[in-house]
């Protein structure tokens, strides 16, 4: 097996660039790529000498060789706004307003199909597609690690040609990869895309070595993950995990050997690495789709710093910050309002707690140190070793520097 950075000149494709956003899998027709993980726990594409033509489709279609536009011409300044759901009880269990239920609900509604990340039972993330309002939990919610992408575009693929409406949520490159693998140039009208503001995608290997130091120390078996409990707050949300002790009792389903775990964004060991960013993906520091016009025709986000703004919309349950960025994406936000709450926002003010939208992630000094010492070392003493704690007011006086100076 050969990897796909050794099959394409290096000067075109560096290893570090690559997204791990599964277009050239899903466009190779000879089934000739695979994904492997490296030591750092990320997936990077290889090539089987053996079964590949040199067709180079795997070239036209990736996005880290490629600057993928969105084929719906999205604007450089969109319109953005405040929004909350309507439903209480959806906010509760959403990220942050409940905003991505309300526009998969108008697609499901329509007969359409929605695809978004979905945490499986052994805590690895896919992307699945769901047809049903039913089946809406399965994709609330943050998870903040890469999903795995599958075969998920060759699906949307079948459906769009099914002349169904699709909704496709991602990751920024994930949208990329998406519209790299359907040709890139033209729009499909049955076709709305969602991407997050994002903060950079973590190693799936550093998550799965927190589950094994939670587990050792609390001597249970980690069977869900709250990434986003937002019981205690949401601007002070909690990781929680729940714990099963006793495997005999479960398999009879018994719940009362279930014990649930929560720490702070701040406390929790495997937030602090991924919010002082540490362990992201090597991409996430050159990242091609952190910018204006971004690449999906509606962004969503954590409206951090509403209370500022919009004290109106700030009651603690979670406010979304909605960027509009093509005339598809307007339609879907126009046909969900009966559902949603919204103001309009300043663009310019609202991007600046949430500088993701348009700049990459600065590496952690000793991201180098921390990946060669995961295997060497238990998670909780690298990270406390690394990620050094920062008290509230230090984080606070972080944050408004940030917004004030822009920086």
């Amino acid at each position: 097996m050969m990897s796909l950075s050794q099959k394409i000149p290096t000067n075109l494709f560096p290893p570090d660039n690559c997204y791990g956003c599964f277009a050239c899998i899903n466009i190779c027709d000879k089934n000739a790529i695979s994904m492997h993980e490296n030591y750092e726990g990320f997936l990077y594409p290889q090539i089987d000498p053996e079964l590949c033509t040199d067709c180079r489709k795997c070239e036209i279609v990736c996005p880290a060789l490629n600057l993928i536009q969105n084929p719906n011409r999205a604007v450089e300044k969109p319109d953005a706004f405040a929004a909350i759901h309507c439903d209480d009880q959806i906010r509760k269990d959403s990220s942050s307003g409940g905003i991505f239920s309300a526009l998969a609900s108008t697609v499901l509604t329509d007969a359409g199909v929605v695809f978004g990340v979905s945490l499986k039972k052994d805590l690895s993330l896919r992307h699945i597609a769901i047809k049903t309002i039913e089946e809406l939990p399965k994709l609330q919610g943050s998870k903040y690690f890469q999903a795995a992408v599958g075969s998920a575009y060759q699906q949307v693929k079948q459906e769009l040609h099914s002349k169904r409406q699709v909704l496709f949520s991602g990751t920024p490159c994930q949208i990329a990869g998406l519209y790299g693998f359907l040709g890139g140039k033209s729009s499909d009208p049955n076709l709305t895309t969602i991407d997050l503001i994002c903060h950079g995608v973590p190693s799936p290997k550093v998550f799965r070595k927190y589950i094994q130091a939670c587990e050792n120390n609390r001597y249970g078996k980690i069977i869900d993950v709250f990434f986003r409990d937002k019981r205690s707050g949401w601007k002070s949300y909690s990781v929680t995990t729940v714990m099963e002790y006793n495997l005999e009792e479960a398999a009879n389903g018994s719940k009362n050997n279930r014990k649930r775990y929560s720490k702070t964004l701040h406390q929790d060991l495997f937030m602090r690495a991924f919010l002082q960013n540490i362990c992201l993906r090597p991409s996430c520091h050159s990242c091609d789709y952190a910018r204006f016009p971004r690449i999906a025709d509606i962004t969503l986000a954590d409206y951090w710093g509403v209370s500022h703004i919009h004290p109106e919309m700030d009651d603690n349950k979670g406010t979304s910050l909605v960027l509009l960025n093509s005339e598809r994406g307007g339609s879907l936000w126009n046909d969900s309002l009966h559902n949603v709450k919204a103001v309009v926002t300043d663009l310019d003010i609202a991007v600046r707690y949430n500088p993701g939208a348009y700049r990459s992630q600065t590496p952690h000094k000793d991201r180098q140190l921390f990946f060669q010492d995961l295997d060497s070392e238990p998670f909780n003493k690298i990270v406390q070793k690394y990620c050094k704690k920062m008290s509230l007011n230090k984080r606070i006086l972080r944050k408004f520097k940030r917004v004030l100076f822009n920086k």
